[in-house]
């Protein structure tokens, strides 16, 4: 798929708590995956085809076992309407599982590690209504500062 100038468009589809399809359209990513190992996460912002609106979609690899998905920790959060944090349209773990843990120290392997960061990996992704917005378009330092400690109180809460 391409936009109206002839750039490439990546085109997918989530489905939402209420098991509702959304077809979503995304020109490029914010940030991209930059390493074999760790979390590779994407983000960008997308058009929502279903809804017509922008949203937030986000995904990454996290380890199979961990607890909760981002998804489930940011559903929490909206649950207790702490303040400036997207709402959470869709999102959590997907059936897609890494393998590489399973031959990092093969014998035919030729680049074989020890390392404790090669290991079994969920795909999990997270939409969000809010697209956010620009630095600049905050009324008041007041305001930018208020959104900073809201999320550095946020990880306070949750590391405790």
């Amino acid at each position: 798929v391409h936009d109206e100038k002839g750039r490439p468009m990546a085109t997918f589809t989530v489905v939402d708590k209420d098991y509702k399809a959304h077809r979503l359209f995304a020109r490029g990513h914010v940030n991209g995956r930059d390493s074999a190992i760790g979390r590779s996460a994407r983000t960008f912002p997308v058009w929502n085809a279903t809804t017509g609106q922008v949203n937030f979609y986000k995904d990454l690899w996290s380890p199979t076992d961990q607890e909760k998905s981002e998804a489930d920790i940011m559903k929490d959060l909206n649950a207790h309407n702490v303040p400036n944090v997207p709402r959470v349209m869709s999102g959590g773990r997907t059936s897609n599982e890494t393998k590489n843990h399973k031959y990092v120290n093969a014998e035919w392997n030729n680049c074989r590690t020890h390392s404790s960061d090669v290991v079994s990996r969920t795909l999990n992704f997270v939409m969000m209504e809010e697209a956010g917005r620009p630095l600049y378009s905050f009324r008041s330092a007041y305001e930018l500062l208020k959104v900073t400690y809201d999320a550095f109180l946020v990880w306070y809460l949750l590391s405790l």
